[in-house]
């Protein structure tokens, strides 16, 4: 329907279809290509820590797989492409069994999630215990993203939030909050953001 659209262009449409249209299937057909080689070698070095098929539940195995695919024919973040890529690998090792919609839902959570949800989790992922939010100010991430970035990962049940103060002014309130990784958030750590 998009092809069509562009091709009713005058005069240049044509082309500029053929151009995309070619040019975004090469790149997808080459990610997928770059990550299956990336997989494999990485496959090579963990090959005796990979359970047997019989262990899996076949058919969520490979929706996950489909899954994947279509994440990474359209991801364009190296670093994301790599964390499908764990989520691959440790799959095999760890039977996809019982386990599907965790697993389907960290695919998910990877496209959805920045580079600074990311080291909000490597750095809660360090500590074992709750971190208050200034402490992931203090390592360089702004406040009002320490705020908004927090409240989504405790959405999406990534980590815990407990209130640790309130304070008051004459330009309005504050509260700060004590932070910790879930075991639905360490999990997805494991799997995805741990080489």
């Amino acid at each position: 329907m998009l092809e069509s659209a562009i091709q009713s262009i005058p005069y240049v449409g044509s082309s500029i279809a053929t151009l995309y249209f070619g040019k975004k299937e090469k790149k997808r057909f080459e990610r997928l290509e770059s990550f299956y080689s990336k997989l494999n070698e990485e496959l090579e070095k963990v090959k005796k820590s990979i359970s047997k098929l019989e262990n899996h539940n076949l058919d969520e195995l490979v929706s996950l797989i489909e899954e994947i695919n279509e994440k990474v024919e359209n991801e364009r973040t190296e670093l994301k492409i790599k964390y499908y890529k764990n989520l691959f690998t440790k799959s095999l090792i760890h039977p996809v069994k019982d386990c599907f919609n965790e697993r389907k839902y960290f695919v998910d959570l990877i496209s959805s999630l920045t580079q600074v949800h990311i080291n909000i989790l490597a750095i809660l992922y360090q500590t074992s215990d709750f971190v208050n939010q200034f402490y992931l100010i203090k390592s360089g991430i702004d406040k009002d993203l320490v705020k908004g970035f927090t409240q989504q990962l405790d959405n999406s049940g990534l980590i815990n939030s407990q209130l640790d103060s309130i304070g008051f002014s004459n330009t309005g309130g504050t509260f700060n909050q004590r932070i910790s990784l879930t075991e639905l958030g360490k999990r997805f750590y494991y799997f995805c953001i741990q080489d």
